[in-house]
């Protein structure tokens, strides 16, 4: 399973939620269909920030960055609601299109795709 590294305080922080202890925090990801690989804090006490690394499933890619993880254990656990997204069909001068080759549609016969717009990144925030 694909492993990602997330700054410890913060990512607690950002989940809004004191666990009373490491099990308390295990039991929600193993429950979630995650599981803690590392915490620094134990295995390496010397390095700040102390950061965690989960062990996703390969074919939850939301789970992939620090935001996405946030985002479903929030839900999950109780502390925010989904989100609800909206669908707007963009003016004709700013529609794409994308196209599929035909060997391809032959192995992968679904498609889906979306144009985000309206967001920022950088290194530590998706905003």
């Amino acid at each position: 399973m694909p492993t990602i590294t997330v700054e410890k305080e913060r990512f607690f922080r950002e989940l809004g939620k004191t666990f009373k202890d490491d099990k308390e925090f295990d039991s929600i990801l193993f429950d979630y269909g995650l599981e803690l690989d590392e915490d620094t804090k134990q295995t390496n006490p010397e390095e700040k920030p102390y950061k965690l690394k989960i062990e996703v499933p390969a074919n939850r890619y939301d789970l992939l960055c620090h935001q996405g993880l946030v985002l479903a254990l929030r839900t999950y656990i109780g502390t925010s609601t989904a989100p609800i997204y909206t669908l707007v069909t963009p003016p004709i001068d700013q529609q794409w299109k994308a196209h599929v080759r035909k060997e391809t549609s032959e192995i992968r016969p679904f498609f889906a795709s979306a144009i985000l717009r309206g967001i920022q990144f950088d290194e530590n925030e998706c905003l």
